[in-house]
């Protein structure tokens, strides 16, 4: 029996090792392009309007273009970072490609959220959309204390990080940042 539990707890810590592992080595496409060696990489940063004011106690959210550029090659990112009051900051690198596809992402939620006749019986419904490098945009519907049902749209920086998400009562605020963010990049690229 000993034996037995021996080989089980030797068989569980691998599997921990391999699976801590496994998640500490993923690599987001921004930290991909700022850790190549053996070439230079400039980094330009392009300030945008705050996505949300932050005030005394309270956090802000801000972002920010960056453009990295490695042997001739310029790759665009949006940076947005959520400011805490006395904590870490949580930041989000959304690299060109993922703008557009979030961009089409906002439009197809709206449309998804217009179709969603509340919750049924269901007690919280939650619709979003996902980049490669773990971003997260979407919606949930739920009932609040009261009973009353409430509709949050939401963004999640990093999902390691609790605090990471901020909640806005429209996608508009968002949607906008994406639509400028992609305009910018436009217009610095010329």
């Amino acid at each position: 029996m000993k034996k037995i539990l021996l080989i089980l707890c030797l068989l569980m810590s691998t599997t921990l090792v391999y699976a801590q592992e496994e998640e500490s080595s993923k690599v987001t496409t921004f930290e991909k392009f700022l850790s190549k060696t053996g070439t230079f990489v400039r980094l330009t940063e392009y300030k945008l309007p705050d996505v949300v004011k932050g005030t005394w106690k309270s956090y802000a959210m801000t972002a920010d273009l960056r453009k990295i550029t490695s042997d001739n090659e310029d790759v665009w990112f949006l940076h947005i970072e959520k400011e805490r009051y006395q904590r870490s900051n949580a930041v989000a690198n959304i690299a060109q490609s993922d703008l557009e596809d979030l961009l089409h992402a906002v439009q197809v939620l709206e449309q998804v959220f217009a179709n969603t006749n509340g919750l049924g019986d269901a007690d919280y419904i939650e619709e979003k959309f996902t980049t490669k490098d773990d971003f997260r945009f979407g919606f949930y519907i739920t009932k609040n204390k009261k009973g009353e049902i409430e509709t949050k749209w939401f963004i999640n920086l990093d999902t390691n990080l609790s605090g990471a998400t901020y909640a806005f009562d429209t996608p508009e605020q968002i949607k906008t940042l994406f639509e400028n963010a992609i305009e910018a990049i436009a217009t610095y690229s010329k």
